[in-house]
């Protein structure tokens, strides 16, 4: 399959970052992100006090960027 380099950034840092259920780092990070049929991967980004947020995101070969703004809960 076709992966991907996926970074992370997130308004405040250090939410923790999950691939399907699995850790992945903390934000600001960097990961490379491999195509599991056609099927998306499931992101979820969350930190203590701030809304978790979900995103759907399927590999094709190019870079990712996610940025993202987190709201207060």
């Amino acid at each position: 399959g076709q992966a991907s380099r996926c970074s992370v950034v997130t308004v405040p840092p250090g939410a923790e970052i999950e691939v399907d259920g699995i850790k992945a780092g903390i934000s600001p990070t960097e990961f490379v992100l491999s195509k599991q049929g056609n099927n998306p991967r499931k992101l979820t980004i969350k930190m203590s006090g701030y809304r978790t947020l979900e995103k759907a995101v399927t590999p094709n070969g190019q870079a990712i960027p996610i940025g993202l703004i987190l709201e207060k809960q």
